[in-house]
C-alpha cells in the first residue's frame, strides 16, 4: 500500500509572487464590442475564485491584453481557459459572441530576470562562507547547469504559446535535517533532474546547498505552482528517508 503524502496543499504553504500576462487576438476580422470593459469587470468576481486576480486591462480594436496575479494553485493552461472562457460567457449573454483566434499567449511576468536568477543560482557556493575549501570545491563540482535548456524557449500547443519559467526554493525544516554527506548531495541533484523529466518540465541549473535547494524551470503548463513545488517536496523526502526534512514553508515566484 503506498505511503501518504507527506506535503499536501492544505498543509504546506507558498511564500509567492506570481503573475501572468495574457494575450488574445480575435479571429476572422472581428473586433471587441463595446461593452467590453463591462464584461472583464463581471468577470472580476469569478476570476477571483479561481485564484485570479486581473491588475491592468488594455484592449485594442481586435486584441485585448490582460495582467493578473495569481495563486499557486493556478497553472498556465487554466488560467487562460479560465480568462478566456469568462470572458466569453459573460460577452455571449449581453449578445456580444465573438471568437479568439488560437495564437494567444501567457508569459509568467516578475521583476526577477532568467539570466539574473540563473546565475544566482549557479554561483551560491561561491559566495557561500564555508570554512573548508575543499567543501565549496565539492558544492562546485557537484551543482547541475545545462546550457541546452533555454527556458525563455515557448511551450508551443495547439491552444497558444506559453512561456512559464519558474523558480522555486526549498528549506530544510528548521535546519534539523542538513544535508551533509556526498551520497545526499548527489542523490538530491540527480532527484531533481528524474522528478522533472517525470513531470515534463525542463530544469536549466540545480544548486544542492545545504540547508536549501533553488531550482530554476520550465514548467509543464498543465502544473501550477502547487503541483510542481509538491512534487519535489515529496519526492525529495522519500530520497531522504521518508522523512519530513524540508520545511512545509516553500518559495517560488515566476520570472521573465
Amino acid at each position: 500500500m503506498p505511503r501518504a503524502a507527506i506535503y499536501t496543499p492544505s498543509g504546506a504553504r507558498a511564500v509567492a509572487n506570481l503573475r501572468f500576462y495574457w494575450t488574445g487576438w480575435l479571429s476572422g476580422g472581428e473586433q471587441f464590442p463595446p461593452d467590453l470593459p463591462a464584461a472583464a469587470e463581471t468577470c472580476a468576481a469569478p476570476w477571483r475564485s479561481d485564484g485570479i486576480s486581473g491588475d491592468t486591462f488594455q484592449s485594442s480594436a481586435d486584441m485585448l491584453q490582460i495582467l493578473c496575479r495569481v495563486d499557486e494553485t493556478v497553472a498556465p493552461s487554466f488560467f487562460a481557459q479560465r480568462l478566456k472562457g469568462r470572458l466569453q460567457h459573460v460577452l455571449r449573454h449581453g449578445g456580444s459572441i465573438i471568437k479568439f483566434n488560437r495564437k494567444l499567449s501567457v508569459r509568467s511576468l516578475d521583476d526577477n530576470k532568467r539570466e539574473t536568477v540563473e546565475a544566482y543560482v549557479v554561483h551560491q557556493s561561491d559566495r557561500s562562507d564555508y570554512v573548508d575549501p575543499r567543501f565549496k570545491n565539492y558544492l562546485n563540482d557537484i551543482r547541475f547547469v545545462n546550457d541546452n535548456v533555454d527556458l525563455e524557449a515557448a511551450t508551443v500547443t495547439g491552444r497558444g504559446h506559453y512561456w512559464y519559467i519558474l523558480c522555486v526554493a526549498l528549506v530544510v525544516a528548521d535546519r534539523r535535517w542538513p544535508v551533509t554527506r556526498n551520497e545526499n548531495f548527489e542523490r538530491l541533484r540527480d532527484g531533481c533532474l528524474c522528478i522533472a523529466t517525470k513531470k515534463g518540465a525542463a530544469i536549466s541549473a540545480v544548486s544542492i546547498m545545504p540547508d536549501h535547494i533553488h531550482l530554476p524551470l520550465r514548467g509543464n503548463i498543465e502544473h501550477s505552482p502547487q503541483e510542481i513545488a509538491l512534487s519535489y517536496l515529496n519526492n525529495l523526502s522519500y530520497l531522504m528517508g521518508f522523512n519530513e526534512c524540508w520545511s512545509r514553508e516553500y518559495y517560488a515566484w515566476h520570472v521573465q
